[in-house]
């Protein structure tokens, strides 16, 4: 009877391992993967907006993985940090407002996210600048939530 309590008790823990291992590995939807993919945009422009490195950091995948492209100058995870540690320094507010995201699916563990948007900064002497432009992400999944991995943006200045 032992025994048989024991294999019956293996065999669901190996059942409910091999479920969790499932679901983790399932392939998401368009339209999850929209939704989830418009989540994480709408909690980065809430991080961006703290100009919190601490708060901005965890969105962007691991140091040698990550790149980006500003104005046709290329940034690493620590020189974009870097950028908006010293923003922090000069601006009292920013204010960043995506239009309409579209997420395209490059697979169940990669989405590209591109969007118009405006920006609205207030610097410490409370001059207000205002400029907009395009940027496309892609994002991955990775270390059980959805990361950057790379970034584009373009910024003209509003006329």
């Amino acid at each position: 009877m032992m025994k048989t309590t024991m294999v019956i008790f293996l065999m669901l823990v190996f059942a409910i391992g091999c479920e969790n291992t499932e679901n983790h590995n399932r392939e998401i939807s368009t339209k999850e993967l929209s939704e989830t993919i418009n989540s994480r945009m709408h909690e980065y422009a809430i991080a961006l907006e703290s100009l919190d490195t601490s708060r901005v950091a965890p969105f962007y995948v691991e140091s040698g993985k990550f790149t980006s492209y500003f104005d046709g100058q290329r940034m690493t995870r620590k020189s974009l940090l870097e950028a908006i540690e010293n923003l922090s320094s000069n601006l009292v507010s920013f204010k960043a407002e995506w239009d309409t995201i579209e997420v395209t699916k490059l697979g169940d563990r990669a989405a590209l996210a591109a969007a118009s948007f405006n920006r609205t900064y207030t610097d410490t002497a409370g001059v207000i600048i205002n400029d907009w432009g395009t940027a496309s992400w892609i994002w991955v999944y990775e270390d059980d939530q959805w990361r950057l991995i790379h970034g584009h943006a373009v910024h003209y200045p509003n006329e």
